[in-house]
């Protein structure tokens, strides 16, 4: 793996940016996400301190303009790393304006033919598309705009029953991993809003808590359960404020406590099928979660039956058709029955 180097002691993992370099010894058992992870943040904070430039109009250049331009995005990190592939592909001297919808679109198909989920291909198309709007303006031409996104798979049942994961989170010591675990579960935030929270967005003897996106849409109002207010107690007894792990640290601890394969982003889908499990209308789950479509609340209800449902299929099981009468003779009689009343 690229910036990681093996040898009998374990792993040196190291990032250089410009003329710095930083290094990190790993145990042999370290994953490589873990690595990575840390050579990702260190590649930001040596772009802070000296970021590395080219000259204008390169893509180089361009890049760490561009990047000087959005330092406060939530999603900073990865947007620089997205980045940092395309400098590869494209190379850090090529002129951006040279670069075509065809350049583009070939090397997005070699990343999806390489076994790359289209969601990271997206990604990846929408971290340079964005790199085009912020130089350039929305006006402007931009190649990436002609080069259409991969097409998402069919979306699956993510949600599960709160109660029961709720339970087996109770089981693990406590901990700041286990508080923002139960948070998540009984308010459907977000894991990068609840990184955002302060003790001042929540109101225990009201049971509601804001929220504040981390996408820059509006913040919202969510009532609290009792079992989100034990949840928020818990939280804030931990002192997890601000200090919640991200990532795969905090997902590789749910699935060992859980003992299933689940992320962290599916308490979000179970919070949102615990509601339409209950009848809930889907623009009031919409506006519980912060969605702007119904269409995406939609993929985050997949798993729940609702009562509706449940209840015609009871009504059909309870009804019976009578003896001797089959879906063919019931269709030929009605139809003899319309004859007879048009014929009077």
């Amino acid at each position: 793996m690229k910036g990681i180097i093996r040898d009998r002691w374990g792993y040196r993992a190291f990032v250089k940016v410009g003329k710095i370099q930083r290094e990190k010894r790993f145990p042999p058992d370290a994953s490589p996400k873990t690595m990575q992870a840390w050579r990702d943040e260190c590649r930001v904070a040596l772009r802070k301190l000296r970021p590395e430039t080219g000259p204008a109009g390169t893509l180089r250049g361009d890049v760490a303009r561009y990047l000087a331009q959005v330092r406060a995005m939530p999603t900073y990190a990865e947007r620089a790393r997205h980045l940092d592939l395309w400098i590869a592909e494209l190379g850090a001297t090529t002129p951006r304006q040279t670069i075509g919808a065809a350049d583009i679109r070939t090397i997005l198909h070699r990343w999806r033919h390489a076994g790359l989920e289209p969601a990271t291909c997206n990604k990846r198309r929408s971290a340079l598309m964005h790199l085009w709007t912020v130089l350039d303006g929305k006006g402007a031409s931009n190649p990436v705009r002609d080069v259409p996104k991969f097409p998402p798979p069919p979306s699956l049942p993510l949600g599960r029953d709160p109660h029961g994961l709720d339970a087996k989170l109770k089981l693990a010591p406590r901990c700041r991993s286990r508080a923002a675990c139960r948070v998540l579960l009984w308010t459907g935030m977000r894991p990068y809003e609840l990184q955002r929270a302060e003790p001042s967005d929540v109101d225990l003897r009201a049971a509601t808590v804001i929220v504040r996106t981390a996408k820059g849409g509006r913040v919202r109002m969510v009532p609290l359960t009792a079992q989100g207010v034990q949840a928020w107690k818990e939280f804030d007894r931990e002192d997890a404020w601000g200090k919640v792990p991200q990532g795969s640290p905090l997902g590789r601890w749910l699935k060992k406590v859980t003992g299933q394969t689940i992320r962290v982003y599916d308490l979000r889908h179970s919070y949102g099928t615990a509601l339409a499990l209950r009848g809930t209308r889907l623009d009031v789950i919409a506006a519980l979660m912060g969605h702007s479509t119904l269409e995406l609340t939609k993929r985050y209800t997949l798993a729940a039956v609702t009562p509706d449902a449940a209840s015609a299929t009871l009504h059909l099981a309870r009804q019976r058709l009578p003896a001797g009468l089959t879906a063919k003779n019931r269709y030929q009689s009605s139809e003899s029955v319309a004859r007879r009343r048009n014929a009077s």
